[in-house]
């Protein structure tokens, strides 16, 4: 009885080592839905963005908690000053956009709160993203040694940027993440470009370098426009999240899909250890 459950166990994970890692499809645009309706208005007040500290988290949380996992993803977010990194993080937290650049002083934190749901939509629970955004000056980075190490650290993802309106940052962006890879503190991490200004009129990367771009890197771009929907410069908390939609849906499958690749890579390293164990032990 003990062989056959050995050899069963055995069999179990060597079929682990061809399994390819499962996929989640986000539902696109469920947030504008009615069903969402309850959880949207959870992060809106007043027609402005609700703003969440550390500890704090929307109404809505306790029971999403009881039926599905909320998705905590700290993302670096990386590139040369001025490129709208601070404005991005503005854009997808409900904060005011700044209208002139100033370089962000030391580590700024920021917490972003989406519910998700997956397909299919009729039988999946709603689910919580809690995205951490990293943001840190370049030039506080070049001062305080601990400040790059501190963002790389336990981060799911890295976001590099460019600007459709700023030529030498697109120029400069491989380097950028050859910099970051550099460090050995980067292999697990997703990573992902924000191209922000995508609302420029006048751009000077065009879209067929960019297509160019994600076929060589194997690196998804996500496009952001960093001005307030509203032209008269009033703003529309519900309007915003409208506007955040897709790309934040876009992130969030992105993060879960590679959690699961990474988890799955984990039990095939943990595998093919146990299965050289047992070969030594037979010797």
């Amino acid at each position: 009885m003990a062989s056959h459950s050995s050899s069963s166990s055995i069999l179990d994970s060597i079929l682990v080592l061809d399994q390819e890692p499962e996929t989640v499809s986000i539902v696109k645009e469920w947030q504008l839905s009615r069903e969402a309706r309850t959880y949207m208005n959870g992060l809106v007040k007043r027609k402005k963005r609700v703003q969440f500290g550390l500890l704090e988290h929307p109404s809505f949380v306790s029971p999403i908690l009881r039926k599905a996992p909320v998705h905590t993803a700290k993302i670096f977010l990386y590139g040369k000053g001025g490129v709208g990194k601070t404005s991005t993080v503005c854009k997808l937290a409900g904060l005011p956009v700044p209208s002139s650049h100033h370089e962000t002083l030391g580590i700024q934190t920021t917490l972003v709160y989406w519910p998700i749901k997956t397909e299919p939509s009729d039988s999946s629970p709603v689910e919580l993203m809690q995205l951490e955004l990293w943001d840190s000056g370049e030039r506080a980075m070049r001062k305080f040694e601990h400040i790059f190490p501190s963002c790389l650290s336990s981060t799911n993802a890295i976001a590099f940027f460019f600007s459709y309106n700023d030529r030498q940052s697109w120029v400069e962006l491989p380097e950028i993440i050859t910099q970051a890879a550099a460090t050995n503190r980067t292999e697990s991490h997703l990573k992902i470009v924000i191209a922000t200004k995508s609302d420029t009129p006048h751009q000077v990367v065009e879209p067929e370098e960019v297509e160019r771009f994600q076929k060589e890197y194997d690196i998804k771009v996500l496009s952001l426009s960093n001005t307030l929907v509203n032209s008269d410069g009033r703003f529309d908390g519900q309007r915003e999240l409208s506007d955040i939609c897709n790309v934040l849906n876009e992130l969030s499958e992105m993060i879960i899909n590679h959690e699961k690749r990474l988890s799955l890579l984990q039990q095939q390293q943990t595998v093919r250890k146990q299965l050289q164990d047992i070969e030594i032990s037979d010797i």
